[in-house]
């Protein structure tokens, strides 16, 4: 099932993406693409309305609409090295939950070195949130209430993903000075 899915560069909505889901072993998963040419042009287009010296903070948002366990959301490394040059920051929604990461904090160019990657377009960068296993959620959930805590929203868990689309070999980023 595929279908058309907005982006939003600086408050401005823009179709530049696919949305994919499937389901696998009774677990549905959502997978966007985001279209970099499309997005690139949309940045290119923001920046050039705003006025010389005006300060502005620059956000892709990517809000994902889906019922599935797992979402992933990908962008190419060219993509993101354009976001970084430009001071953006990627605004990753699904449901309640949204993920800010300033475009600096991927560091794109050391992602690329230690992933030997000829080009930022052999590079893909996947934001996953995926939905704790059935155990692990009994735990959470054990831990909340002999500590009588409410979980308000369910847990999920974030990763964001480098991998070079030429070799797979792909990288966990885990070390970011600020998210949200």
């Amino acid at each position: 099932n595929t279908s058309g899915l907005d982006v939003i560069v600086n408050g401005q909505v823009q179709s530049a993406g696919k949305q994919t889901e499937s389901i696998q072993d009774g677990v549905k998963t959502s997978e966007v693409d985001v279209d970099e040419t499309v997005v690139s042009a949309k940045i290119d287009a923001v920046l050039a309305a705003q006025q010389a010296g005006q300060s502005q903070e620059n956000i892709i948002e990517v809000p994902v609409v889906s019922d599935a366990q797992n979402i992933q959301v990908a962008l190419t490394g060219d993509i993101v090295k354009k976001m970084d040059d430009n001071a953006f920051t990627l605004n990753v929604s699904y449901d309640d939950v949204s993920y800010l990461i300033p475009a600096a904090e991927i560091k794109i160019s050391e992602l690329a070195d230690q992933l030997d990657a000829g080009k930022l377009t052999d590079i893909e960068i996947k934001v996953q949130f995926k939905a704790p296993d059935a155990a692990t959620l009994a735990k959470i959930e054990e831990q909340a209430q002999a500590k009588d805590y409410e979980i308000v929203i369910p847990p999920l868990n974030f990763e964001l993903i480098a991998v070079n689309t030429s070799t797979n070999q792909q990288i966990n980023i885990s070390k970011f000075v600020n998210y949200v």
